[in-house]
């Protein structure tokens, strides 16, 4: 679409918004007016003290409270546009939250709608933990344009492609590599996409192909693993369900528990491989691969110069030295770091050696993306010595290389920023709060995992997979407790390790197919393919595992199925799927 068309539908949304919610919605909250700038200041500061008025407000507004997520979504895919998409979300979000609450004229709540935005900005931009973010991903994209700069990917590109002579054997390969990076969701998309990208173009697989395998791969492997970053997140999130539910019980204990029921996660790893396998796939990804396959066959020794003109080859280790030293480090910074932080805590005595039983406790207590962003900067060093040793690239010019990559985060680090405004909009809409109290009200017990799972895909698909965890879980396993209780299963502690495999892979769900959350726009850019395009491929084949995963896995655990046959059910279903709907590339 062209420039100025955007821009023209963008406006009139806006105009067409401003007037609807300053005509229609003034005083819906019904919660009196209250002073803008000083609540959002508490809210975005996570004040504990506003909970109760955004419960109210995602109650009294109802319904509305979606409308900023939908207007989005609907402009990304239209647009193809998820910046312009994101900043009407956000105007949208304040405009109306400024005609609930705002006080004064409409000129001056118009005027609110503009600065609460600007300070929710502002606020994202330099919250601490966004800014480490930030850092892992400039340190990452730095250390991969210097490795790119000194020859290594080239050299293994050049190694992997005499081995790599079809297009099943390099998918293969890419899911393989993203598994094994499972420490981190944001590091695996950021060194598995720009890694294989040469092998994938080499094969005819499209960029859109090699997004899905890097995205759904990541998340879901991430999330099941305690190493990885992802492990403090869901046990804070456990014990904070534990302790309002008033059970003692391990938080470890119960992630582990909840495995075998984490269905959604398994069927997204089992339809990458099988697509890959059967050489099948369906929707907008079975164009993406015929048209990949067609460009490749027409010009595929165009390709392989093109990519060894770029860059003269270097050594293969120039490449996989400083991956594995990124790897390396961040396991054991993990542990050490972990450990440190777990003695000051008082959970383990500071006498105690070393002993895999603590390893679950160190990775939990870590500051994970702080030791990724020391691994990544080491890594970059190891990159700049191997190609100063190689005589690839000189001291200087690796300098420039590793900017080059930082800066060319740049303006992913910026829709990160706008994706993070628009989910801190959504709770100052008390939107989770809504959806949650809708799906959940009368709902018998045998039905409350599978209605877990889908409130949480549906609020993973707006906040991400860790906003989803925080307001979720601790909602959730209070209900959970209460219906164990009251109707006497004979399978509680399995009821109760399926309701919190729902709310984790339910979890995962946005972060594998939203426009708007990180790892689906982090994935997108490794890869180098749109974000929209990878979106409208992967999105059919996160539903196809959601549908399954729900039908399959968490309704019959419901009612005290064994997982083992849940995955059995899903695993038929998926393959199924694949084998009517799916067609030969």
């Amino acid at each position: 679409m062209k420039g100025r068309k955007k821009y023209l539908i963008v406006s009139i949304c806006i105009f067409v918004i401003f007037i609807f919610c300053f005509s229609f919605l003034n005083g819906r909250s019904h919660q009196g007016q209250i002073e803008t700038f000083t609540f959002v200041k508490k809210f975005l500061a996570d004040d504990t003290g506003v909970k109760e008025v955004l419960v109210a407000t995602g109650k009294n507004l109802g319904v509305i409270t979606l409308v900023p997520i939908i207007i989005t979504v609907i402009l990304a895919f239209v647009l193809n546009d998820v910046l312009l998409a994101l900043i009407v979300g956000i105007l949208t979000g304040y405009a109306i939250w400024g005609a609930s609450f705002g006080t004064g004229s409409t000129i001056s709540k118009i005027g609110e709608v503009f600065g609460l935005s600007f300070q929710t900005i502002f606020h994202v931009a330099t919250d601490p933990f966004n800014l480490q973010i930030f850092g892992v991903c400039f340190t990452i994209g730095g250390m991969v344009e210097l490795i790119h700069s000194n020859g290594g990917f080239a050299a293994l590109a050049d190694s992997l492609r005499r081995r790599i002579d079809s297009p099943k054997k390099a998918a293969l390969t890419a899911q393989l590599m993203g598994s094994c990076l499972f420490f981190d969701d944001y590091a695996n998309v950021l060194i598995t996409g720009p890694t294989m990208q040469t092998i994938t173009d080499s094969q005819g697989i499209s960029r859109e192909k090699l997004a899905y395998i890097v995205d759904s791969t990541a998340a879901p492997v991430a999330g099941m693993v305690v190493v990885s970053s992802w492990i403090s997140a869901e046990l804070v999130a456990i014990k904070t369900g534990l302790d309002l539910a008033g059970v003692h019980a391990s938080a470890y204990n119960q992630f582990v528990g909840s495995l075998p029921y984490r269905t959604y996660n398994f069927m997204a790893l089992f339809l990458i491989f099988i697509t890959i396998i059967l050489g099948r796939e369906y929707g907008p990804m079975l164009y993406a691969e015929r048209r990949a396959r067609i460009t490749c066959k027409r010009c595929k020794q165009e390709v392989l110069e093109s990519h060894d003109e770029k860059i003269e080859k270097g050594c293969i280790w120039s490449a996989l030295l400083p991956i594995i030293t990124l790897i390396i480090y961040s396991v054991i910074g993990f542990y050490v770091d972990g450990m440190s932080q777990a003695i000051k805590a008082g959970v383990i005595d500071k006498n105690a050696g070393f002993s895999f039983s603590y390893i679950h406790l160190s990775f939990s207590y870590a500051n994970t993306v702080k030791i990724i962003i020391q691994a990544a900067l080491l890594g970059a060093v190891v990159a700049l010595v191997m190609g100063c040793f190689t005589k690839k690239l000189k001291f200087r010019a690796g300098l420039k290389a590793w900017l080059k990559g930082a800066q060319s985060i740049f303006s992913t680090v910026f829709v990160l920023v706008l994706a993070w405004c628009l989910a801190k909009v959504v709770g100052l809409l008390g939107t989770a709060y809504y959806l949650v109290d809708l799906v959940s009200a009368n709902v018998p017990y045998y039905l409350l995992p599978v209605v877990i799972f889908i409130t949480c895909c549906v609020i993973s698909f707006v906040v991400g997979s860790f906003g989803c965890m925080a307001i979720v879980m601790p909602i959730a396993l209070p209900v959970v407790y209460s219906a164990v209780q009251s109707s006497g299963l004979g399978y509680a502690e399995q009821f109760v390790f399926a309701s919190i495999a729902a709310v984790l892979s339910g979890a995962v769900f946005g972060d594998n197919c939203s426009p708007i959350t990180d790892t689906t726009i982090l994935s997108s850019v490794g890869a180098g393919c749109p974000n929209i395009d990878h979106v409208k491929t992967q999105l059919p084949y996160a539903l196809t595992a959601a549908i399954s995963a729900a039908i399959f896995g968490f309704l019959p655990a419901g009612f005290g199925i064994s997982p083992f046959i849940s995955l059995v059910g899903c695993t038929i279903s998926c393959l199924l799927t694949l084998l009517f709907i799916g067609k030969k590339i």
